[in-house]
């Protein structure tokens, strides 16, 4: 015990003797742990936890074509013959929409 004691003061008196070393060293610490904890939760939360549905691997990603709503309206109208359920979204950021007899450009 006498030992772990005479360390830990050896320790203590090192860091008081180089305070900007140790104040760097202790920096570099607090960025990497933080780094690391960042990095694992987004991985975490991307590739390690599984989805919030009942079966995950049933799921189905459709693309290709030109969806428009009427479509997607049948789709969704007719999913009970194949699929349990549906579902749309769209990266749409722009729309064009009729103001004053012309069409303009807004940001979605």
């Amino acid at each position: 015990m006498s030992t772990l004691a005479s360390s830990f003061r050896s320790a203590y008196r090192s860091l008081r003797a180089t305070p900007l070393v140790s104040a760097l060293a202790i920096l570099s610490l607090a960025l990497g742990i933080g780094a690391n904890t960042a990095l694992f939760s987004i991985f975490n939360g991307l590739l390690l936890t599984p989805l919030p549905v009942r079966d995950p691997g049933r799921l189905a990603y459709l693309t290709g074509g030109t969806w428009t709503y009427p479509i997607w309206e049948a789709v969704r109208d007719q999913s009970a013959e194949v699929f349990d359920g549906a579902f749309a979204w769209s990266r749409i950021t722009t729309i064009r929409v009729p103001v004053r007899r012309s069409r303009r450009s807004v940001r979605a």
